[in-house]
């Protein structure tokens, strides 16, 4: 009996062995399924060494940067360009034929070019007594620099250089009035005086639709009377503050070096382009002129820039 109940003991025991064992593999699976972290998976698939760590982060990083500077430039390129051209300022002032027509302080309208510089040196190369069969050659070389000149013109000169005259007009140079026969304004009567300055003026403003605004009395000879002839005509005077002698000395060399030795911001340069020594000087003057910073110009352009205008009746020896 004893024997028995033993044995029934012992297999009980071993059943419920195995009952444990059979519910405790059945609760393992379960967790198994149930208790999954991808995470933990992820940190245990990773390298257990810190550089290559590192060296894997510094990649990823790099990728990073060129994928964005990729989608930077693709951006830009969406953008499209502003190629409408902007609206054009107004004038404010009048231009005429390329050039503006201004007064500045004074009461004569002056016409200038509006990309000078007043900053800059300004010089005012003038001639007397032609036009002459120097003039065009003359002209060719301020066009060449990109200068301008003024021309006092005499009227028994006018008919037979008509197509100096145009270029003159053409290329922006000035026109002033020299009397018509090279009067000496201060030995004839007011009435005479005044007819010698504005004959010129008629017969270019008659021919060519120009308007003239300066006077050089020949000889330099001006005084109370022949100001008040020019402030009637509406017209200012012109003299100079160099004096090349070109007209005594005949001299190319002697001319160039009156002109270096003289030169000026300001300046107005007395020459005579009837004289061919004088345009021979001009293949020096006008690029030594240049390289030394000068704007060559007109004088109407010299008393707006540097002397901010200039009034009818008054006299100018130079500007500035």
């Amino acid at each position: 009996m004893n024997k028995t109940i033993k044995r029934i003991m012992i297999r009980t025991a071993a059943l419920l062995l195995l009952l444990a064992l059979a519910l405790s593999s059945c609760s393992f699976g379960g967790k198994s399924e149930t208790a999954f972290d991808p995470e933990e998976e992820n940190e245990s698939s990773l390298p257990e060494t810190g550089e290559e760590d590192a060296k894997t982060g510094s990649d990823g990083e790099e990728e990073s940067e060129t994928r964005e500077e990729v989608l930077f430039t693709e951006e830009e390129v969406l953008i499209p360009e502003n190629t409408s051209e902007p609206e054009p300022e107004e004038e404010a002032v009048r231009i005429l034929d390329g050039q503006e027509s201004v007064t500045g302080k004074g009461n004569i309208a002056l016409s200038v070019r509006s990309n000078l510089d007043p900053d800059k040196p300004m010089i005012a190369l003038t001639f007397d007594d032609g036009p002459s069969a120097y003039t065009m050659d003359i002209m060719a070389l301020l066009e060449k620099y990109g200068g301008r000149s003024t021309f006092f013109v005499v009227g028994e000169m006018l008919e037979k250089r008509s197509e100096e005259l145009q270029h003159m007009i053409d290329e922006g140079h000035e026109i002033a009035s020299h009397t018509w026969s090279h009067t000496n304004l201060r030995k004839v009567s007011k009435e005479e005086g005044k007819e010698a300055m504005n004959s010129v003026i008629t017969y270019i403003k008659d021919n060519y639709g120009y308007s003239i605004k300066l006077c050089r009395p020949p000889y330099g000879a001006s005084n109370a009377t022949v100001k008040e002839e020019a402030g009637e005509l509406g017209i200012a005077l012109v003299i100079w503050s160099v004096d090349t002698l070109d007209w005594s000395t005949r001299n190319a060399e002697a001319t160039f070096k009156a002109v270096k030795k003289e030169a000026k911001d300001g300046a107005i340069i007395l020459c005579h382009d009837i004289h061919k020594p004088t345009a021979e000087s001009m293949k020096q003057v006008i690029p030594w002129l240049h390289e030394e910073g000068y704007q060559l110009v007109t004088v109407q352009e010299l008393l707006y820039y540097k002397n901010e205008g200039a009034t009818a009746g008054k006299t100018y020896y130079s500007a500035g």
